[in-house]
């Protein structure tokens, strides 16, 4: 069975897959990668036991508050690439803004965002 654009049917299967691996382990590469080193490099930008326990905690916050909407969301509607996308999108958004965030709240924000990301997940 050849599709219209002269690609078989097992072909553009196989390069779903591919591309559904790989935005998987981007996805949780941006949510895991730096979280080894996540408390030190908080402690270094703010000083205090007890905001980097807040930088560490706001991850969850959006968790506990979205993933049962979002998975409704999910399950409801037939075209999900655009919120699997925007989910990974987040999860980039915070990875970055964990990186070149200066001060206790945007650590938390950044860190909140990929919290967002991974509730789309």
């Amino acid at each position: 069975m050849v599709a219209a654009g002269g690609d078989s049917f097992s072909s553009r299967y196989r390069r779903d897959r591919v591309l559904f691996g790989v935005a998987t382990f981007f996805f949780w590469a941006s949510l895991y990668l730096y979280v080894p080193i996540l408390p030190v490099y908080a402690d270094s930008r703010v000083g205090s036991l007890t905001l980097v326990g807040v930088v560490i905690a706001s991850y969850a916050l959006p968790q506990l508050l979205l993933r049962v909407p979002l998975g409704l969301w999910f399950d409801a509607i037939v075209h999900r690439k655009p919120l699997v996308v925007a989910s990974l999108a987040m999860c980039a958004v915070g990875a970055l803004g964990l990186a070149f965030a200066g001060d206790v709240w945007l650590l938390s924000a950044a860190r909140a965002a990929t919290g967002v990301g991974a509730a789309g997940w």
